[in-house]
């Protein structure tokens, strides 16, 4: 008869969170550079314009305003990046949110759009791509056949909201299921 093994799982554990994070988010990162390279506590400041002094502390401006960016760099939709911040360690990291940290719900990220508004949003995203320019990270160089199907996201999004409020059903625009579409809601 065989004596069963004794075994043992390995588990690590790290001093502290930033410890962890080390490990998982590698010192090489796009993210980490991005920390680098970019102030986003002075790109979020008129972020915290938008918020009520009322009330419970809402979600960081810095952390929405880097969830806004994976979500638009991604392309993913509300539901996806909800997911992506609670699921990847890398983005979750990035946004700044804790291990035991709640992470916001799909609906957040609507009703802040909503409420800073596409222009400031438009705003920010273009000071995030001269500063990446600057780094020699982006270009503006592009070549296209037919540029005319070429829709920005935010354009999208003020195309939506008009058409919500006109009632309009369809949008008389293929990509707006891409961009706009919660695939998921009823």
């Amino acid at each position: 008869m065989q004596k069963p093994l004794n075994k043992t799982k390995t588990m690590f554990f790290f001093k502290n969170e930033e410890d962890f994070f080390k490990h998982i988010v590698p010192l090489n990162h796009a993210f980490r550079k991005l920390n680098q390279i970019i102030d986003f506590e002075k790109l979020a400041q008129p972020f915290n314009k938008a918020y009520s002094h009322t009330g419970s502390p809402g979600i960081n401006s810095i952390k929405t305003l880097k969830a806004l960016i994976i979500q638009f760099w991604e392309d993913y939709s509300d539901r996806e990046i909800e997911k992506a911040i609670k699921e990847n360690m890398a983005v979750r990291w990035f946004c700044e949110f804790s291990l035991n940290e709640s992470t916001p719900n799909f609906s957040y990220f609507s009703k802040f759009r909503k409420r800073i508004g596409i222009k400031r949003i438009e705003k920010i995203f273009y000071q995030i791509n001269r500063i990446l320019e600057q780094h020699g990270l982006f270009s503006n160089f592009f070549t296209f056949i037919d540029s005319s199907t070429i829709i920005t996201k935010t354009a999208l999004w003020k195309e939506r909201d008009k058409a919500i409020k006109k009632g309009e059903e369809k949008l008389n625009n293929f990509n707006v299921n891409k961009y706009s579409a919660d695939k998921e809601a009823k």
